[in-house]
Formats: C-alpha cells, structure tokens, sequence
C-alpha cells in the first residue's frame, strides 16, 4: 500500500508562502496605521495644549507681539495635524489594499487545500477497497480447502 502523494504539493507550498508574506505585509500595513494615529493624537494633543495657552494668554493679557507668536505657532501645529490626518488616511488605505490581498491570497490558497483534501479522501477509498479486496482473497483462500474437501 503506497502512501499518500498529493500532486500540487509544490503550488500548496507556493501559495502557503504567499500568504504567509501577505501576513506580513497586512501586519506591517496595521503597524503603520497604529503608528500614524500615535502621531495624530500627539499632534492634536499638543494644538490642544497650544490654544488652551492661547485662550489663557488671552485672558491674562499679554502683548500682541506675543498674542501673534502664539498664533502663528498654533497654526505650525495645526498644519502638523492636518499631515498627520493625511498620513493616517494613507495608512488607512494600506490596510484596506493589504487586507484585499490577504484575502484574495488566502482563497487561493483555500482552492489548493480543497484539492489536497479531494485527493487524500479519494486515497483513502482506494486504500479501503484494496484491503477490502486483500481480506476477502485470503477469507477466500482461508474457507476454499474446507468447501472442497
């Protein structure tokens, strides 16, 4: 009884291996998004903290050389923010682009495993049917000399 053979090894292992890079590159998309919406918080964080003393300079009366430095500094931080945003939706973009081709690289791989498990089921019945055959040639062998004599 020979052993079982499955004959797309060679694609399953491709595609497995496929699939395992898009892994990674789907992990690496989620790092970036992560690290992206670090940076935006930070940035949004510290505009926050940059008109909480604009709003207390205001308040406390202050020159208008420094009402003007305030401002300009919290408008710095807002186009901060607003790259920030951009790079978010970037990474955003990613992720959805690096969970399409996990996907699509997953169903091929599912396709082969299918075929895997088609070919092993079909072994399987035909190991079954030569043992069958095996066992009934030796009950029939075993029984012939006692009909006969």
């Amino acid at each position: 009884m020979k052993s079982f053979r499955f004959s797309l090894q060679a694609v399953l292992t491709l595609r497995q291996r496929h699939e395992r890079f898009a892994l990674e590159a789907h992990a690496a998309a989620l790092l970036a998004r992560h690290q992206a919406l670090a940076r935006l918080e930070a940035a949004e964080l510290e505009l926050s903290a940059a008109w909480s003393d604009l709003r207390r300079r205001r308040d406390t009366g202050c020159s208008a050389a420094e009402m003007t430095q305030a401002g300009e500094f919290s408008q710095a931080l807002s186009r901060c923010r607003d790259t920030a945003t951009a790079a978010l939706a970037v990474a955003e973009r990613g992720v959805n682009s690096s969970l399409q081709n996990l996907l699509e690289v997953r169903r091929q791989r599912e396709i082969v495993d299918a075929c895997h498990d088609k070919q092993k089921l079909a072994h399987q019945r035909e190991l079954a049917r030569q043992e069958s055959r095996l066992l009934d040639d030796l009950a029939g062998r075993r029984f012939t000399p006692l009909l006969a004599g």
